[in-house]
């Protein structure tokens, strides 16, 4: 069964961050990142708030209290929006790499050998095998890889639910007919 849609920009940013959601070791890599942002908000504005409020009042431990509540009003903010900032890398990313495109013809076949993807004149085949999940949600069903490639088929891309479901079963079936044969991974 093969479907196609208009892939955006928003579509891989999202399946980006799905993607390094199911990694632990980026997970950790975000989180540090979230907080060496945040620990160097607060510093470069906890240090200038020391120094005016202790210039002006002379007082050190108002300085200090000052300080630290403008390096946590800083950290927080900076947590907050950390998630923000990295959505506009990824877009900065891949306006970088297809410029001022906004949306991309994309096709997915599945066939008894895997599934087949075609976008902007780049083919992969991802073996049955090598799905380790396939997931639905609210607005898509995707297919993780080993490895950690992903596909995902937005349900734009269905002319109808019925047609949604038939995809969605036609992948279950090859799915474990993959899981039972001799050259599954896992």
């Amino acid at each position: 069964m093969r479907v196609q849609f208009e892939a955006t920009l928003d579509d891989l940013v999202d399946l980006h961050e799905r993607i390094t959601a199911r990694s632990k070791l980026a997970r950790s890599w975000i989180r540090q990142g979230a907080v060496w942002s945040a620990l160097i908000s607060a510093i470069i504005s906890g240090i200038p708030a020391f120094l005016v409020a202790y210039g002006i009042w002379g007082i050190l431990a108002l300085a200090a209290g000052l300080a630290s509540v403008a390096g946590l009003i800083s950290a927080v903010t900076a947590l907050l929006f950390y998630r923000d900032r990295m959505r506009q890398r990824y877009y900065a990313a891949f306006r970088e790499q297809f410029g001022n495109r906004e949306s991309f013809p994309f096709e997915a076949e599945l066939t008894e050998a895997g599934i087949w993807t075609r976008q902007m004149g780049v083919q992969y085949m991802f073996e049955w095998a090598n799905v380790e999940e396939m997931k639905l949600t609210e607005d898509a069903v995707e297919f993780y890889m080993y490895g950690g490639s992903a596909v995902a088929v937005r349900k734009r891309a269905f002319a109808s639910t019925d047609e949604e479901q038939q995809f969605v079963d036609e992948a279950r079936l090859h799915l474990n007919a993959s899981r039972t044969s001799s050259n599954w991974l896992r």
